[in-house]
């Protein structure tokens, strides 16, 4: 079952896509771009960065997942 945080997470990326600042179009073309430019990772709404981050951090501190979800 899905935990409050992942519901939170997904509710995020909900409202982003229905917000429509970011088009379909947009996004395919940020991937071709990263395609084009050998670029692996492909962040297409900065705004969710920090929570990449704080996930990374979390694992090079072998520490258990913090709620990233509802960071600030």
């Amino acid at each position: 079952a899905p935990t409050a945080s992942m519901m939170k997470a997904q509710a995020m990326i909900t409202k982003a896509v229905e917000t429509g600042k970011l088009t379909p179009a947009d996004v395919a073309a940020q991937t071709f771009d990263a395609i084009r430019d050998g670029r692996f990772w492909i962040f297409t709404h900065a705004a969710f960065k920090p929570l990449f981050d704080a996930r990374l951090e979390d694992m090079q501190q072998l520490a258990n997942p913090r709620n990233a979800a509802g960071m600030k």
